[in-house]
């Protein structure tokens, strides 16, 4: 009996060490999507969609880049639960625009759907920030090695560096104050509003909220891994 106790013991504890093991292992794998800490950035090609930049073709991180602090937040997918995230970032990027350039940068293999689509997006979100459409395809720029699981990728830069960079494959309100305070030390912001003060201004004003659900453009209901913030 002692000996069957024993056995049974040692068959509990190994699966112990299995599933301690196998977490560890999935709390180590990392997502990649676009340039990293500390590389350098480079111009790509967009296409304004809503406003006066609508149709018009223009460069994103171009000559003017090295000149202060970007962001750029590259959407792979227009699903309802990025809206907290990108309404918080669009909120503090118009704040900040005279020192931090924000634009979100759409991507998809159907430009005239989209450039008829993204203004009402818009529109239903209140953007207040530049949006536009990439002009490479639902890859995005193929020297940026955008990856297509990250549902949105958020590449903060200043004087033509990356400082860090999201690789989010299920974004959320959750990831608002890393992104934030990315955002704020590229811009010389020390004390940088928080995603819930910036989620007040922007359910204030006119008391307006988005009434049009945003048109999915990825698989409905597909469970994604979770990622991680690299740098």
């Amino acid at each position: 009996m002692k000996i069957m106790k024993v056995h049974r013991f040692s068959i509990g504890l190994c699966a112990a060490f299995a599933l301690l093991a196998g977490a560890g292992a999935a709390a180590d794998e990392r997502v990649f999507s676009g340039p990293q800490v500390g590389e350098k950035i480079t111009p790509f090609k967009v296409v304004g969609v809503g406003g006066p930049e609508a149709g018009k073709e223009r460069e994103v991180q171009g000559a003017d880049a090295g000149a202060g602090a970007s962001v750029v937040v590259f959407v792979h997918g227009i699903e309802r639960s990025i809206v907290p995230l990108i309404t918080v970032v669009d909120e503090y990027g118009h704040q900040k625009r005279d020192v931090l350039k924000t634009t979100f940068v759409f991507l998809s293999g159907d430009r005239v759907a989209m450039e008829k689509r993204l203004p009402l997006v818009g529109q239903s979100l209140r953007m207040q920030c530049p949006m536009a459409l990439s002009l490479d395809g639902a890859e995005g720029p193929g020297n940026y090695g955008l990856n297509k699981d990250c549902l949105v990728t958020i590449v903060v830069a200043k004087e033509n560096k990356v400082t860090a960079n999201f690789a989010l494959v299920q974004p959320g309100i959750a990831d608002a104050p890393a992104v934030l305070k990315a955002m704020a030390d590229a811009c010389g912001d020390r004390k940088p509003p928080t995603a819930e003060a910036l989620r007040e201004k922007r359910t204030a004003g006119d008391g307006m909220r988005p009434t049009t659900r945003p048109a999915r453009t990825r698989g409905e209901g597909a469970a994604r891994p979770q990622s991680r913030p690299t740098g």
